[in-house]
């Protein structure tokens, strides 16, 4: 994980500097500061490319957090209300609704609030939030591999 913070950190440089050289930008229009920025520096075909690799990339995580989030919907919940059904049941109640949590995602994205940036710093300030609420409960289970290394004293609370 400190790896992928550090990852986050050179985007975020990235993200601010692309909006300091792009003036003008208001709300939804800095999540595209990046991209403008492109577009001013390298030829018409380049930026297709980086726009092809920004589709690609968009797409492939979120068609799996779209299977995810349907088997999840389907065996914790659908399964809960009718317990006899099949795995054959859940696997087709799974396909059938990707597309129906695809628009529902989609109508979120166009409706919903007015920069990615706002949603991404929510989800950074939670994980920041959360992170040491579950660290310190897995505190003595973290621990407890290293017991022999660790006196008795350390580990008491």
């Amino acid at each position: 994980m400190p790896i992928y913070q550090v990852i986050i950190i050179f985007s975020l440089f990235i993200g601010f500097s692309a909006i300091l050289q792009v003036p003008n930008l208001q709300g939804a229009e800095a999540d595209l500061a990046l991209f403008k920025m492109a577009k001013m520096s390298f030829d018409p075909w380049f930026v297709g490319v980086i726009g092809a690799s920004g589709a690609m990339a968009a797409l492939i995580p979120s068609s799996l957090v779209l299977t995810a989030t349907a088997t999840i919907l389907s065996k914790n919940v659908y399964k809960v209300w009718k317990p006899n059904t099949s795995d054959d049941q859940l696997r087709r109640l799974s396909r059938m609704l990707v597309p129906v949590i695809a628009l529902v995602t989609l109508y979120f994205t166009f409706n919903g609030g007015e920069s990615i940036f706002t949603l991404y710093l929510m989800a950074y300030s939670f994980m920041a939030q959360l992170f040491p609420a579950l660290f310190f409960s897995l505190w003595k289970k973290i621990l407890l591999p290293f017991k022999e290394l660790l006196s008795e004293e350390s580990l008491e609370f």
